[in-house]
């Protein structure tokens, strides 16, 4: 089975008013994630991190279906 790695970086916020938007205000996360493709389809299994200890754990079995 081939497996996989990956990782991500995010910097994202909302705000009331546009004009409250501002760089200084973003939060900053991430993740690291593992992948393998199996006879039931892709599985992932990934921890995400974020500011303030904040910290995810998820497991994606199959495929997505629209």
């Amino acid at each position: 089975m081939p497996v996989y790695a990956g990782a991500s970086l995010e910097a994202g916020n909302t705000w009331l008013d546009e004009s409250d938007a501002s760089f200084d205000d973003l939060i900053y996360a991430g993740s690291l994630f593992l992948g393998v493709d199996s006879p039931v389809g892709p599985i992932y299994l990934g921890v995400g991190m974020g500011e303030n200890s904040q910290y995810a754990l998820f497991l994606k079995i199959g495929q997505i279906f629209d």
